[in-house]
């Protein structure tokens, strides 16, 4: 018999129960969302439990330490304001390896993120990375590490001269409340 995937039952507030399809990577943040605009609540309001114990949301599913079909209980929560307003440390881990570091809000977008720091001009796929927020990541407080990498494309570097896109960012997870430079190795 073959396994049909991670899932997870959520316990609204109203009584009814919602099951989400998780991967490992997706935030629990993101089950708490889902949760919330399925059944009409605000997920600003409200947190995960599970047994007796609160849900870190900002943790990806793999790291929750939560079973299979695990069953959560969405509470009333009363972090709602440190969450709207929290800042998370970035480092932006560039092709070379050196690092741009600043401080956003979770509400910031990735876009956002990027047209900060000067250094950074060529960049497409402004529309994705305008939705993509950092608290949509799962990151709401501490600090984390994106990488910055550029994509030559060949039909588009043909025509306007090489112009650079970017892949999609890769946020690191912290797993520590600090993040310790590591100089870039040497070849």
């Amino acid at each position: 018999m073959a396994a049909s995937g991670t899932a997870v039952t959520v316990l609204t507030p109203n009584g009814r129960r919602q099951t989400i399809k998780v991967s490992p990577n997706t935030p629990l943040l993101q089950v708490l969302e889902d949760v919330c605009k399925k059944h009409g609540f605000n997920p600003d309001d409200h947190g995960l439990k599970f047994q007796r114990t609160n849900v870190d949301l900002t943790l990806p599913w793999r790291f929750a330490n939560l079973p299979n079909n695990a069953k959560l209980e969405m509470v009333t929560s009363t972090r709602k304001q440190t969450i709207a307003d929290s800042q998370v440390r970035i480092a932006l881990q560039m092709e070379d390896g050196s690092r741009l570091q600043g401080s956003f809000s979770c509400g910031q977008s990735l876009w956002e993120l990027l047209a900060h720091f000067p250094q950074i001009r060529c960049v497409s796929g402004e529309e994705a990375l305008k939705k993509a927020t950092l608290k949509s990541l799962g990151l709401t407080g501490g600090s984390a590490i994106v990488r910055f990498l550029l994509k030559n494309n060949k039909a588009q570097g043909e025509q306007h001269g090489g112009e650079a896109t970017v892949t999609a960012p890769m946020p690191v997870t912290p797993v520590a409340k600090e993040t310790i430079p590591i100089p870039p190795s040497q070849p």
